[in-house]
């Protein structure tokens, strides 16, 4: 059985790959900093445990669909935070993504977020081997 903090490590391994695609950026240092080791990460514990009533290896088939969602999340929270929201100053015990990066890279954070993991998913969920065919 995949305990949570096995979810939580897959989740957190999965997140920390997925950025190595990408050029080290100041606008993906600051989504980084937004995603990266901390939160509870209950939605993919949530998903992992409803879907292992049906598959023993849930984890590995929602891991890419889950990790999306997160990626999904923490950019609703990096636009929560901003000034002309919440204006807060800590998130998960360290400071708000834009406390620590430049306007312009915490602008982008979220879109990069959206549109590099969000749109990516279903491809990456192919790659992995994790969807059935529809045939």
């Amino acid at each position: 059985m995949a305990e949570k903090q096995d979810v939580r490590r897959a989740v957190e391994d999965y997140l920390s790959q997925s950025f190595l695609a990408y050029p080290d950026t100041e606008v993906r240092r600051a989504a980084q900093n937004s995603i990266l080791g901390s939160g509870h990460r209950w939605r993919p514990i949530i998903v992992t445990a409803a879907g292992r009533i049906f598959r023993p290896d849930a984890l590995k088939i929602a891991l890419p669909t889950v990790c999306a969602v997160e990626f999904a999340h923490a950019a609703s929270l990096v636009l929560d935070d901003l000034p002309s929201m919440d204006d807060a100053e800590m998130r998960r015990g360290k400071p708000c993504t834009h406390h620590a990066f430049p306007q312009w890279a915490v602008d982008m954070a979220p879109v990069f977020l959206i549109t590099g993991q969000v749109a990516e998913t279903p491809s990456r969920t192919k790659r992995h081997g994790c969807c059935r065919s529809s045939r």
